[in-house]
């Protein structure tokens, strides 16, 4: 019986905490790759195709907040666990710069 593969916000909960990244997002090649190697999943597939396919289950996932940065010459999805991002916006109010 083949194994299950991880659920993708499982993955990446796991991979943010051990490589101490804030969240990921489009163009963040390296993290996403791993994100989708620790799920399990088929290498099998092209790496835009992955990189879309984890950012649209992190989309579905209530545990992680979706936000747009400006890196990029376009706006670009990141995702961030919730309680970290909510963490940070309460640290916003209380501590303006």
């Amino acid at each position: 019986m083949a194994k299950r593969p991880m659920k993708i916000g499982d993955a990446t909960l796991a991979i943010l905490t051990e490589t101490d990244n804030p969240g990921v997002g489009w163009g963040d090649t390296g993290l996403l790759d791993t994100i989708w190697k620790r799920s399990g999943r088929s290498l099998d597939i092209h790496p835009l195709t992955r990189h879309k396919r984890i950012l649209d289950a992190l989309g579905h996932d209530p545990r992680f907040e979706k936000r747009f940065t400006r890196h990029h010459p376009q706006p670009v999805r990141v995702f961030y666990p919730a309680e970290q991002a909510g963490k940070e916006r309460k640290d916003a109010q209380t501590n303006p710069t």
